[in-house]
């Protein structure tokens, strides 16, 4: 039975980088106010056309509480 937390793979499947980046970009904002960490800890980098290898994005500030946000820097390379 589908719900709001359902994923169609088919629909995500046809992101573009960008479209895929910026609703990651959503998704981390929203785990930084359920940890009630400011967004402007969460840094995107929007720009798809660059090589493979660099950090597309970074948490300034973790938590300690039950997020994938961990105490210190967290970094994530996104492949859209």
């Amino acid at each position: 039975m589908a719900s709001i937390f359902s994923i169609d793979s088919d629909i995500l499947s046809h992101l573009t980088a960008e479209t895929a980046t910026k609703a990651f970009r959503g998704l981390l904002w929203c785990e930084a106010r359920r940890i009630r960490l400011s967004p402007h800890k969460v840094v995107i980098s929007l720009k798809t056309n660059i090589a493979d290898g660099g950090i597309d994005a970074r948490i300034d500030e973790g938590t300690t509480t039950d997020s994938f946000l961990v105490k210190g820097l967290t970094y994530f390379q996104l492949k859209a």
